[in-house]
């Protein structure tokens, strides 16, 4: 019995001087590729069977400088005999930015269960990461809270791609100089596919996104999205998608109230919509295509707004 405790002992003490050294070997390649990767402390605790792994007073960012990070920890924990399922844990506040814009985020139990391939390329098998009381801040965009978050990605099986799920309840957005917006519920099922597997290991890119049902609750109001999307080299996106939209006259009014609408469509948009929702039942309602291109979205000769390129910053 002592005989094992002491194997164990050393098999912990072995493996938690790996799980620090590749840690600090993966940062090591990060300022080598040219990101920025500053921390005051990085250790391991748990014995005799977990992996504790804490990083202190991070401040991060990407060799074009376009995504940033502050924080004053991130813990990842794991089993020491399951290493590659790992627990994250984010601080209550940190700080990120994104093309020039900070955002100040806060939120109360934020947590994420990862799991990678037992092997050199630790690709991404599967993961789900949930959070309460989240606040979004910025000075430029605005505030976003939502009482919870929940994403979950797992690995197609035969397949680089991925099933996605994201949930939102509770959401309000406040804009400057706008009123709030409150939506019930921000739910979407989805396919990402990819060129290659979710690694560090490998240059990854998305190639196609499939909407098997995105769905925004408002009021008594409902939209949802359906439909195939391909991503070109820069993850600007083209295809065809379906909306279904319930209850449809106080979404365009919040619309227009918001200038989210060109005036110079806006009359001719409330007809068109009109005279589809007069052929349904109920008369509420309707079914119309949209186009992508390049990631604009048009119903008929009308702009309704744009997706941004969707890219992985792994590398």
């Amino acid at each position: 019995m002592i005989a094992l405790f002491v194997l164990w002992g050393g098999y912990w003490f072995v493996g938690s001087s790996a799980v620090e050294s590749n840690a600090a070997k993966l940062i090591e390649q990060a300022r080598e590729d040219g990101a920025t990767f500053e921390y005051s402390n990085l250790n391991t605790r748990g014995f005799p069977s977990r992996f504790d792994t804490t990083i202190e007073n991070i401040d991060a960012a990407t060799p074009d400088q376009r995504i940033a990070w502050k924080a004053p920890f991130f813990q990842l924990f794991a089993l020491s005999y399951r290493p590659n399922h790992l627990i994250a844990v984010w601080p209550n506040e940190q700080e990120f930015r994104f093309d020039g814009t900070t955002y100040n985020i806060g939120t109360e139990r934020l947590r994420a269960s990862l799991v990678v391939e037992a092997n050199k390329s630790l690709a991404l098998d599967r993961f789900q990461l949930s959070g309460e009381s989240v606040k979004i801040a910025s000075d430029a965009q605005g505030d976003l809270t939502a009482a919870s978050v929940s994403l979950a990605s797992e690995q197609v099986q035969d397949s680089f791609d991925h099933h996605i799920g994201l949930r939102l309840n509770g959401v309000d957005l406040r804009a400057p100089n706008q009123a709030p917006l409150a939506i019930q519920e921000i739910f979407a099922d989805a396919t990402l596919g990819f060129d290659a597997p979710i690694s560090y290991a490998t240059q990854v890119n998305p190639t196609s996104l499939t909407l098997h049902k995105a769905e925004l609750e408002m009021g008594t109001s409902l939209l949802r999205f359906e439909g195939d999307l391909t991503l070109d080299s820069l993850g600007y996106a083209d295809g065809t998608l379906l909306i279904t939209a319930q209850n449809w006259q106080p979404l365009y009014d919040e619309a227009k109230a918001r200038g989210l609408l060109d005036p110079e469509f806006e009359e001719p948009l409330r007809d068109i919509l009109t005279n589809l929702a007069s052929t349904e039942s109920p008369e509420t309602d309707f079914t119309a295509p949209l186009t992508v291109t390049q990631g604009t979205i048009k119903f008929g000769f009308v702009t309704l707004g744009y997706l941004p390129p969707l890219q992985l910053y792994l590398q």
